[in-house]
């Protein structure tokens, strides 16, 4: 399936900032992504992110691991931070799970994740 970038348009109000509703599309639309359209999902990180995960070629080596991966509980925590309980199946069978806050930052009209932050859960 071929999902889109979220997209808003600016309004005249006193705020171009998007929503809270726009933090989550972006957050769980970059996720439906994963594990199969690595490629996609990499082009929705700002270049800060693209080189924190590994560039395009560790980053795909990281994704060809992964069997699965579903987030849930996603919800805007703040100024641009969307917090989601993170779930991954790796295809040699294991299982991690971790509490993630994503940073997003607007270039253009496209939301970017700009950083992460994990704390490993029991799973």
């Amino acid at each position: 399936m071929y999902l889109s970038l979220v997209r808003w348009r600016t309004t005249t109000t006193t705020s171009d900032a998007p929503s809270p509703a726009d933090l989550v599309q972006a957050v769980q639309g970059y996720f439906q992504l994963l594990p199969g359209n690595s490629d996609e999902a990499f082009q929705r990180l700002t270049s800060d992110m693209q080189q924190t995960s590994g560039g395009p070629t560790g980053y795909k080596q990281y994704w060809d691991g992964v069997d699965q991966v579903k987030a849930t509980k996603v919800q805007a925590v703040g100024k641009n931070k969307v917090s989601a309980v993170v779930t991954y199946k790796k295809k040699d069978g294991s299982t991690s799970k971790e509490a993630d806050v994503f940073t997003l930052v607007q270039q253009g009209n496209t939301l970017l994740i700009d950083a992460q932050s994990s704390q490993q859960l029991p799973n």
